[in-house]
């Protein structure tokens, strides 16, 4: 039976010092543990995300396993099967599928995310083609 995660952004015991913190750090290609709402709801992770997405604020985090941090504008947070994911404007960093001069749109599973912080500045997202998305089938925030 698969182990329970970790509520997103909370560091786990005996590792770095302590920061805004995505979890598990387990290969992406693992069959994913469906998140508890009530733990990644309420995990410090999450409330930045939500502030950033209110105030149209900038974040910076690495994700995976990439060697940089990127700088994005969160706009949406929904879930996938059960995983929370957040859909972002990504505006500087790392990208494996190559970034735009302009940015682009990406989409992070969260408990992905490592070493979430505030960059504090805002920005404005790019245009999106359609209000609908790949990235989740439920929109959790903003509430529709």
């Amino acid at each position: 039976m698969p182990s329970k995660k970790q509520p997103f952004g909370e560091t786990p015991k005996m590792q770095r010092p302590p920061t805004l913190r995505g979890l598990s750090g387990k290969p992406a290609d693992r069959e994913r543990i469906p998140d508890d709402p009530e733990a990644m709801e309420s995990s410090s992770g999450y409330q930045s995300i939500i502030r950033a997405i209110d105030k149209s604020s900038v974040l910076a985090a690495r994700y995976r396993d990439d060697p940089d941090e990127r700088e994005f504008v969160p706009t949406r947070v929904g879930t996938l099967k059960g995983s929370y994911a957040v859909e972002a404007f990504q505006v500087k960093g790392f990208s494996e599928s190559g970034l735009a001069m302009v940015g682009g749109w990406r989409c992070f599973v969260l408990d992905e995310l490592k070493y979430v912080r505030d960059v504090d500045r805002i920005a404005h997202p790019g245009d999106r083609e359609s209000e609908q998305t790949s990235c989740f089938d439920t929109v959790v925030y903003p509430p529709a």
